[in-house]
Formats: structure tokens, sequence, C-alpha cells
């Protein structure tokens, strides 16, 4: 599973922040006719959240998409798993350029083949 980052939109209000995502993708035909993602996140409390929810997912890379809670699971850590499902795309990263402090320079990075 990969690790990521962002945060969990109910609407405007912010529901976890930040929220640690642990997420898998799969091609069209892995699991059905179309490419999808699925995962969980990890939390102190899923208060509030039910199975059949659905939240929009903000990563920090800038890929955004809606998920649906489909059950929640009790860790051995004292944690708790929202289990999700992806609902349609995860949008595409957004290209993002920086500036460094030191230099005044702009650079562009790319990581994982990524833009970052």
């Amino acid at each position: 599973m990969h690790h990521f980052r962002g945060r969990l939109l109910d609407g405007d209000q912010v529901r976890l922040d930040p929220a640690n995502v642990y997420m898998l993708f799969h091609h069209a035909s892995a699991i059905g006719p179309d490419p999808g993602w699925h995962g969980f996140l990890l939390m102190d409390s899923p208060e509030g959240m039910e199975p059949g929810d659905t939240y929009t997912l903000t990563l920090t890379d800038g890929r955004t998409g809606t998920l649906r809670i489909d059950s929640l699971v009790a860790d051995e850590d004292g944690k708790s798993r929202a289990i999700f499902i992806g609902e349609g795309p995860l949008g595409e990263p957004v290209a993002a350029t920086g500036c460094d402090r030191a230099s005044g320079r702009n650079h562009d990075r790319t990581i994982l083949g990524y833009r970052r």
C-alpha cells in the first residue's frame, strides 16, 4: 500500500487533518471495467463516521477524489481504520514549482512520476 497525507472534507468542513491515507490503485482489468482506488484512513477515533458516508479526499500533491466509507475497524494499536472505496477517478496531481529561499532560484521537482 502507498502512504499519503492530505485532508478529509465533509462538504466545506474539515473532518480529518492531517489524514493518513493508505491506498492501492488498480487497473481496469484487475477487478472491474474501470480503474480505481481503495484503502483505509488511520485515525484516533471514527466518531461521527458511518459506513456509506462519502467524503472528499485532498492529497498534499493536489489530487482530489470522492471516497465512500465501507467499514470501520478497530486496530490492535488502539487506532481505528476507516476502510474506503474511491468513487470515480482520483484527480491528477498538481504541478508545483517552488523557490529556493536561500538562493532565490526557482526549482521544479518530479518525484515518483508525479510533478511536485
